[in-house]
């Protein structure tokens, strides 16, 4: 095989080459049926691309490829016969055949390129070599399909240049396919592109065929004699072959031509379908009718609006749905256009159209003509008039509504430009009452005037500016009206404009607030004056402060050192009303600036461990005496599922305790009082004080947590007290995260309940009630204060100590002092005239560091309670604070932070109220409580009376225990205890009480024991104090008679009904009486004392009725 190619491009002898002779005309025909045949098949290909068919699309492709490869083929055979070489030529029937495959296939692929609407450089490049080669294969193939007696050899450099030839103008005539574009939109230009590339490939498929031709060499072979050769012949045959390949075209431009026509009817059906779908589909109703006016079609729509099937319409006169009013009309149309005096396309109009049912509908009509071939067809389009009149209806309506609207508002509605001068569009006639100019003013191409005119010059500029920056604005300005008068008004208002026109306005609202700026300028003054009344409120109380405090410290104090002292009993008495009258007075004071610092927010909660049960207990011990005093019974009632421990703010549960059950003790004349501690399901300990006073009204009772307020005003001559106790008690709980109500009835009682949600203790080990005495060293102490009483008690409480004093009276002289003096420690009272001590303290600093002197501690001595009062004298630069009336214990701790001295002092655990286990009777504290002491013996010895058989009776009780009622005595009875300072008994009643709330058996079985003893013990003390002595101060006072009593007993009424105290009649009735009635004569008394007037009326009535019986 390959010596049979090699010998094909073997090198020949010119003396044996055979020339032959082209005749020209066939070459002519040769290149023209080329050219023709590429022509053919590209208006093949280009019909292909437009189908959406891909199996139609393909057999165009194939019948265009057959053109193509067919004029190929026809070309190389009629460029065969061209030749003449005087020698007879026969071809292959079978190579023959087969030589045109390659040409048809290389068509196929470079027509398959052609249709596509997008292709790479690199698919033309492909496209083109292979339409190159097929065509170079085809010729090379037909060559070797001749049979001659010339040998057949090739010039290799032609051979490969023929091939050249074919692929570059292959690919040029593909991309010329691709890059003439721009002839598409010239008429015809889709022919003109494809006469091009025809031309380009015609000359592709000949210029490879002469191009080969002249790569051929026939090679006369030994013996060859020359032969003439009929040139008719070849022509003759060439025609044939042209006239067949011409038929052949010609029958595949039939085939395209019958695909082309079924294409075009298909898509003709296809739009006739989708324009009697969309007739369908319109919601207007579409009727036809020819030029007599029979109706030739109607659609779904018009039969819908007319009621009529459309088989029903069909063939009928069109007349019968024009109403009379229109029909001359509808004549004049339909003949103007049928003698050509008519318009192509009629106007729509409004008209009215019979339904079915014979009414009329208004409608909107658009006829249509049309004439083909002499015969006039018209279209009607029926719009249905009836919603949107409806529509107009409404909007007229609507407007008219608007308008109304507009013009009753008490306000200006405006539309205008959105220029430099913004004039008016349109402003509501509200305008005139505002500005005292019509609207008409303001409307017009120049208007009279501009609204901005008006704007007062100080809000022109501040006005624009929000305007100009804002889409959507609101502004306050001021405007002067016709009559000079300046109004307030507000606008609101927003920039909106017309895409379409590039029209843009503001459209807003103006309201005349004129009298709502009075009306702020009038609460800005009364804020002001407001603001002026809370600070002055808050300086009265900080001066209040300093001012009563500092006197009730000298009262208290005093007070206290004398009763130290003082053992006659008569002055003893009069000592302790003064020091009870001071605190009560001090207490007072606490409720107002307590209230004063939760109303600004500035208390403060010291949140730590406690014991819930003993804070309880603490509270209903201080209270017991009170209520016993009444004749009242006190009850506490702790569920067993309360814990002891917690950690919160037991001071001020037990301040709201104290303020609800002294308040229930205080409005309770017969009954009693009952405490109870729960728990709720939330987690939360209720409290609950119920008491059977005298309850509230509805009225009333919405103003109990009021402050300052009480049931009316008797009530505070009758009680006494500031009102705040419940407002306070209300503020501590919210304060606390709790909530707090109130329930009464008027004369039969009130509960008051409070919540609070304690968090467990952080530690499990019960917190201890510790008593610091701190011991300090002889220290040289500066007292400053203005006032001689509170140096002379400062001065005798630290002389007590050991301490040596200084004083000095006001600031400049407390400077002299630590100048002068050698000083360990300076008290210093904060107002002072002169030099106060905060300015006093802060020259110190400066001293100290101008001249590197050591440090002088400071300690803040104020009466003043308040935390800015506090932190004050820090800033100051004091080193301690404390506060008035004097603690002497933590006045020496802020002393001994202030020195550093290491606090090695006696710290003693102690129960609370400073009892000790290791005593039987806290003779001090029950004096205080009792007045006496023959009191406190004669309550005790009355106590053990009462109650040593009802403890005896508890060994009993244990058999078959009733823990409530148990855990109710023990609790009654360490209440009991406590008051008369027993405090042996009362710790251990406090124990077992715990027992009975464990229902432990054993526990309190042991605790049992123990109590016996203490009781034992507290009989043996009262007779070691001779308790038969008792009472014989009472039996040596001189007895009045009945009748001077009685009239001292109505005098004490008269006095107790207008809240007065008549001490000197009191003490007369007491002294005067027998040993019967000295006890209810002592509560008389106490209920004085005690300012409870309301209680002393019941009494001294109940005397009096005694005596008069």
């Amino acid at each position: 095989m390959f010596e049979a190619v090699t010998a094909l491009f073997s090198p020949v002898d010119d003396n044996l080459l055979i020339v032959g002779d082209f005749d020209p005309l066939m070459v002519i025909i040769s290149v023209g049926l080329a050219i023709f045949a590429s022509f053919m098949a590209m208006q093949v290909a280009t019909q292909a691309a437009q189908l959406e068919d891909s199996s139609k699309r393909k057999i165009l492709t194939l019948v265009a490829s057959l053109a193509l490869g067919g004029g190929v083929w026809s070309m190389h055979f009629l460029g065969m016969l061209a030749l003449s070489l005087c020698t007879p030529i026969s071809y292959d029937g079978l190579t023959t055949a087969i030589s045109i495959v390659p040409s048809v296939a290389a068509s196929w692929v470079a027509l398959s390129i052609i249709i596509k609407k997008h292709v790479s450089v690199s698919q033309l490049a492909v496209g083109g070599v292979l339409m190159g080669a097929g065509i170079g294969t085809m010729h090379y193939v037909g060559m070797a399909a001749m049979e001659m007696a010339p040998l057949l050899r090739y010039d290799m450099t032609i051979f490969l240049l023929s091939l050249v030839v074919a692929i570059l103008l292959a690919v040029l005539a593909l991309w010329i396919r691709f890059s003439l574009t721009s002839l598409s939109e010239v008429k015809f230009g889709e022919h003109y592109r494809n006469a091009a590339v025809a031309l380009v490939m015609g000359l592709a498929i000949s210029g490879m065929h002469y191009t080969g031709m002249a790569a051929a060499r026939f090679v006369r072979p030994p013996g060859f004699e020359f032969s003439d050769h009929n040139e008719y012949v070849s022509q003759y045959l060439g025609f044939t072959i042209a006239l067949i390949t011409i038929g052949l075209i010609v029958l595949v431009l039939a085939i395209n031509m019958v695909l082309k026509y079924k294409e075009l009817s298909d898509r003709a059906k296809l739009n006739e379908t989708r324009l009697r779908a969309t007739i369908n589909a319109s919601v207007d109703g579409v009727l036809g009718f020819d030029s007599t006016g029979k109706i030739e079609s109607a659609n779904d729509a018009i039969c819908e609006l007319l009621g009529w099937r459309a088989d029903e319409l069909i063939e009928q006169d069109v007349r019968m749905l024009v109403t009379e009013p229109f029909r001359q009309e509808f004549d004049q149309y339909v003949a103007g256009h049928i003698t050509n005096q008519g318009t192509t396309q009629g106007k729509g109009r409004d008209a009215a159209i019979k339904s079915r049912d014979g009414g009329a509908i208004p409608v909107r009509v658009s006829i249509g003509h049309v004439k083909q071939s002499g015969h006039s067809s018209f279209v009607a389009f029926v719009s249905d008039l009836r919603y949107r009149l409806d529509m107009e209806s409404a909007l007229r309506k609507s407007e008219a509504q608007f308008r109304s609207l507009i013009s009753n508002i008490p306000g200006i509605a405006f539309r205008c430009l959105d220029n430099e001068t913004r004039p008016m569009l349109f402003i509501s006639d509200a305008v005139e009452s505002i500005s005292g100019y019509p609207a008409s003013d303001y409307i017009g191409d120049p208007p009279k005037r501009y609204f901005h005119e008006h704007v007062h010059p100080d809000d022109i500029g501040t006005a624009l500016q929000i305007v100009d920056e804002k889409h959507v604005f609101k502004l306050e300005y001021r405007i002067y009206n016709a009559s000079g008068e300046i109004r307030w008004l507000l606008g609101y208002g927003a920039h909106s404009g017309d895409s379409d026109s590039d029209e843009k306005w503001l459209d807003g609202f103006i309201m005349d607030i004129t009298e709502r700026k009075e009306m702020e300028q009038s609460l800005v003054i009364a804020k002001d004056k407001a603001e002026q009344a809370a600070s002055a409120r808050a300086a009265f109380l900080a001066n209040m402060s300093h001012e009563i405090r500092t006197p009730m410290n000298a009262v208290i104090g005093f007070s206290d050192i004398l009763l130290d002292d003082v053992v006659e009993p008569e002055h003893r008495k009069h000592l302790t009303t003064i020091n009870k009258s001071a605190k009560s007075l001090l207490h007072l004071l606490n409720d107002i600036l307590d209230s004063a610092k939760l109303d600004k927010g500035k208390f403060q909660l010291e949140m730590r461990d406690f014991s819930l049960i003993e804070e309880v207990d603490s509270v209903v011990s201080t209270l017991w005496l009170q209520a016993n005093k009444k004749d009242l019974y006190l009850n506490v009632n702790i569920a067993p599922e309360v814990g002891d421990l917690f950690n919160g703010a037991p001071d001020r549960i037990r301040q709201v305790l104290t303020n609800l059950i002294g308040n229930a003790i205080k409005f309770t004349a017969k009954g009693g009082v009952k405490i109870t501690v729960s728990v709720k399901p939330s987690g939360c300990i209720e409290f609950s004080i119920i008491d059977t006073g005298i309850g509230m009204t509805p009225e009333q009772l919405a103003l109990v947590f009021d402050a300052f307020g009480q049931a009316d005003a008797s009530m505070s001559r009758r009680f006494g007290g500031t009102g705040l106790g419940t407002t306070i008690s209300k503020q501590l709980v919210e304060l606390m995260g709790g909530r707090i109500s109130a329930s009464s009835c008027f004369e039969q009682g009130s509960c008051f309940t409070f919540s609070l949600p304690l968090d467990a203790a952080k530690f499990k080990v019960k917190p201890e009630t510790l008593n610091q005495r701190c011991t300090l060293p002889p220290l040289d102490i500066l007292i400053v204060d203005d006032i001689q009483q509170n140096i002379d008690l400062l001065t005798l409480l630290m002389t007590r100590q050991g301490h040596s004093i200084i004083t000095a009276r006001d600031g400049k002289q407390a400077l002299l002092r630590m100048r002068c003096d050698k000083i360990d420690v300076v008290l210093m009272d904060v107002q002072m005239p002169i030099m106060d001590g905060l300015t006093s303290s802060k020259e110190r600093r400066k001293e100290e560091q101008k001249q590197q002197l050591s440090h002088l501690p400071i300690i803040a001595l104020t009466a003043s309670v308040l935390p800015e009062d506090r932190q004050a004298a820090l800033d100051a630069g004091m080193d301690g604070f404390a506060n008035k009336p004097i603690d002497t214990e933590l006045l020496n701790i802020e002393i001994a932070q202030a020195l550093g001295i290491d606090l090695t002092c006696e710290v003693i655990a102690v129960e609370p109220d400073d009892n000790s286990d290791f005593h039987i009777v806290n003779e001090r504290k029950g004096i205080q409580l009792w007045g006496d002491k023959n009191t406190l013996l004669k309550e005790i010895s009355l106590f053990v009376q009462k109650n040593e058989p009802l403890i005896l009776d508890f060994e009993k009780a244990l058999n078959s225990p009733v823990w409530s009622t148990i855990q109710a005595q023990l609790h009654t009875l360490k209440g009991l205890s406590g008051n008369l300072a027993l405090t042996q008994l009362s710790q251990l009643l406090n124990d077992a009480e715990r027992c009975a709330m464990r229902a432990s058996v054993d526990d309190l079985s042991n605790v049992f024991s123990t109590i016996l003893t203490a009781l034992t013990n507290i009989k043996v003390y009262l007779s070691a104090q001779d308790a038969v002595a008792i009472g014989t101060e009472e039996d040596q006072n001189i007895e009045l008679p009945a009748s001077q009593v009685i009239n001292l007993t109505e005098k004490l009424l008269n006095s107790a009904l207008h809240n007065e105290y008549d001490e000197e009649t009191l003490e007369m009735l007491v002294a005067g009486v027998n040993s019967e009635l000295l006890e209810r004569c002592q509560k008389i008394q106490n209920a004085f004392d005690d300012f409870e007037f309301e209680h002393a009326v019941n009494e001294l009535q109940l005397l009096n009725k005694h005596l008069t019986q």
